[in-house]
């Protein structure tokens, strides 16, 4: 029933790929990790994601970050907290097509599209905490 002897089928795939749905990565202004230090050997850590990243995800990332900022895998993530952030980002978007004019050869006399701002809302899942040794 969609799984193969071979294999684990299109739904298998499907399934596996649900939880895919952020990559750890340094923060890039809209997703991944940061972190400040809080004090000797301490930090506070954060991960933003895509809204359909596993929370579960997200605070291994906290703890893999957590282990490479103190150089050992005897680091834990504590004080754990998850929030829905809302992000809009701005673009321009065409609100209308070329018109001729009339007049002239093919492909002379067009208007211009008209251009307006919009803001598109992404909505992502941040997990925070703090670092420090075991």
């Amino acid at each position: 029933m969609g799984l193969s002897r071979g294999g684990v089928g299109w739904l298998g795939v499907t399934l596996l790929m649900a939880g895919c749905a952020s990559s750890y990565h340094p923060w890039n202004g809209a997703k991944g990790y940061q972190d400040q230090p809080l004090g000797d050997q301490t930090y506070a850590v954060s991960y933003h994601a895509e809204k359909g990243t596993d929370w579960a995800v997200l605070d291994g990332y906290l703890q893999r970050r957590c282990e490479t900022l103190l150089g050992q895998p005897a680091a834990s993530v504590t004080d754990i907290t998850h929030r829905i952030h809302g992000n809009v980002a701005q673009s321009e978007m065409a609100t209308s097509a070329p018109a001729r004019l009339g007049g002239g050869a093919l492909g002379e006399n067009f208007s211009t599209p008209g251009l307006s701002q919009h803001g598109v809302l992404f909505k992502l899942r941040v997990a925070e905490g703090v670092c420090s040794p075991d």
